[in-house]
């Protein structure tokens, strides 16, 4: 579906103290794009200035793409980096608002899921992020990748994150156990999780973090991925862009 099957993707560069660093993002809206909030913080702990951000639109390609600046960025005022006993963060969201872009077959928007989700869901990890388990930057490719990912057993996802409690609460597990070798990796946060509701996709996540006992190695059978469940920070959205949260809920 990468090829030319999510328009909604963007690509976000962030030029900071420590050099250059990339995330994706998914648009919700002409002028609202969806991220973790992991990204856009630089090393030192403050907010990337809006014009150290590029948004990158418009192809799944990104040597064709075009872009723009955002025109604010706002993080989920309850993000904390490293919140739970294994050091996973919480509340990993933030929006960016950018200049209203034209819709057409190349740009388009996605609706948030609004279904409850359950162990063995399968859904697609988006991103531009490194495509072998070493994280190599010479792995990163030019066009969108994806890859089919399973929602995991509760029992097991707690065993990674104490505080997990469900694929329905603030975040999203999946087990790499349903398909090895299949993960989001260095360079994937903050891109779209989606799943398929009949016809259509529908965002579900954005890529926080993973990890596993032996290692960060992407893709590792006994790894996992949290997702930041979009869904369950529907009031964030609201307050941050002023918007009705239900104008971004798909049916």
């Amino acid at each position: 579906m990468a090829e030319n099957g999510a328009p909604y993707i963007v690509h976000l560069d962030f030029n900071g103290p420590d050099g250059p660093y990339v995330c994706g993002g998914t648009l919700i809206s002409p002028s609202v794009v969806v991220t973790a909030a992991h990204c856009v913080f630089n090393p030192n702990g403050d907010l990337y200035p809006t014009q150290n951000i590029t948004v990158g639109y418009g192809s799944n390609k990104l040597s064709e793409q075009l872009h723009v600046k955002p025109t604010h960025v706002v993080s989920h005022p309850k993000y904390i980096a490293s919140a739970t006993p294994n050091g996973l963060g919480v509340n990993d969201i933030a929006i960016l608002q950018i200049p209203e872009l034209e819709m057409n077959d190349k740009t388009s928007y996605i609706y948030i899921y609004n279904h409850q989700l359950k162990t063995g869901d399968e859904a697609v990890a988006l991103g531009w992020g490194a495509t072998t388990a070493d994280h190599s930057p010479n792995s990163q490719p030019d066009g969108l990748k994806d890859v089919v990912v399973t929602v995991g057993d509760v029992k097991t996802c707690r065993q990674n994150d104490p505080t997990y409690v469900s694929p329905n609460g603030d975040e999203i597990c999946t087990l790499n156990q349903y398909n090895p070798n299949n993960a989001s990796c260095k360079g994937d946060s903050g891109t779209g999780l989606v799943i398929k509701y009949g016809d259509y996709y529908y965002l579900a996540g954005l890529t926080s973090e993973g990890g596993s006992p032996d290692g960060l190695v992407c893709g590792i059978e006994s790894g996992f991925v949290m997702y930041t469940n979009v869904r369950s920070h529907l009031d964030f959205i609201e307050w941050a862009t002023g918007v009705n949260g239900g104008q971004f809920l798909g049916a």
